[in-house]
């Protein structure tokens, strides 16, 4: 069984630290509540999370936290900071993000942890009133209840559409379609909501409309997925923890998830974690919350 590098890991975090900081122009979480985006009650001030992976499916997970993550917020709930520390080099992080803010709560610039300029946004309001963000990677265009609707580069003097989102009149993403440079979609994602407005079917289909992917949420009582069902139509895929490249087969067109949760705060927020895999655990995560005082 072929084990899993610590470079996976640190490449691992650093993708979900951008998916959930470095690239808010494409979700569309610059105008939400950032706290709430994260699933997480309260007037929350920091959120450290603590990963115990396992090197490979079915030996028990290690026994000292491999790395953490800290993500700090504002008053408004919007992300102020996050930082990634392995346990190779505690003192010196791996990656971190700094956020600012004009006085409406958009985003102005990101930082790295050195303080250097990773992006900078500046914006206008177009002819049908629709807010554009301008930075480095592109143009960005809301629509006018503040969420993502549009992503374009720049090439040559015109606009190219990459991505761009459709909504249903509850304000929910249900469809997501990315293009190519010649102006064709090249994947088409779809969503189904169930009444209370969360996500519990996520279909994945390639320019031919052929599904590719297929994934089912069920949640518990506190909204926390505790069963992801990965059918995979087009290739073997894992779910959730750190699953062993190994544990797949070219057969293995349908995986299942359970997170675990064992342990909550006065507000509802987890802080203890476990991911299984065919009955084992893959991963387990500890937070430790903070609030600020009413």
């Amino acid at each position: 069984m072929k084990k899993l590098t610590p470079r996976f890991f640190i490449v691992f975090i650093f993708i979900v630290l951008y998916a959930l900081v470095g690239f808010e122009n494409i979700e569309g979480l610059k105008y939400q509540n950032d706290v709430k985006a994260a699933n997480l009650k309260g007037k929350v001030k920091s959120c450290i999370s603590y990963y115990y992976p396992s090197q490979q499916t079915g030996i028990n997970i290690i026994s000292g936290w491999q790395y953490y993550e800290t993500r700090k917020y504002r008053m408004d709930g919007k992300i102020e900071s996050s930082l990634y520390v392995d346990s190779v080099k505690v003192k010196q992080p791996r990656f971190g993000l700094i956020c600012s803010y004009d006085r409406e709560g958009r985003q102005l610039t990101k930082k790295n942890i050195r303080g250097e300029l990773l992006d900078s946004s500046i914006y206008k309001t177009n002819k049908q009133g629709q807010l554009e963000e301008y930075n480095y990677s592109g143009v960005t265009v809301y629509n006018k209840q503040g969420l993502f609707q549009a992503f374009y580069i720049n090439m040559q003097g015109a606009r190219i559409l990459r991505h761009a989102d459709h909504y249903d009149k509850q304000g929910h993403v249900i469809e997501s379609l990315q293009y190519g440079e010649d102006g064709k979609p090249t994947e088409t994602i779809k969503y189904k909501m169930d009444a209370l407005g969360r996500k519990i079917i996520e279909e994945t289909y390639d320019p031919q409309n052929t599904l590719t992917l297929k994934i089912s949420y069920t949640y518990d009582d506190h909204d926390n997925v505790i069963i992801q069902k990965d059918s995979s139509v087009t290739d073997a895929t894992y779910v959730g923890g750190f699953v062993a490249h190994g544990d797949l087969t070219p057969d293995s067109k349908v995986t299942q998830t359970l997170s675990r949760y064992s342990r909550y705060d006065k507000h509802g927020n987890w802080l203890l974690w476990d991911i299984l895999y065919k009955g084992k655990v893959v991963k387990t995560v500890k937070r430790r919350i903070a609030y600020y005082k009413d």
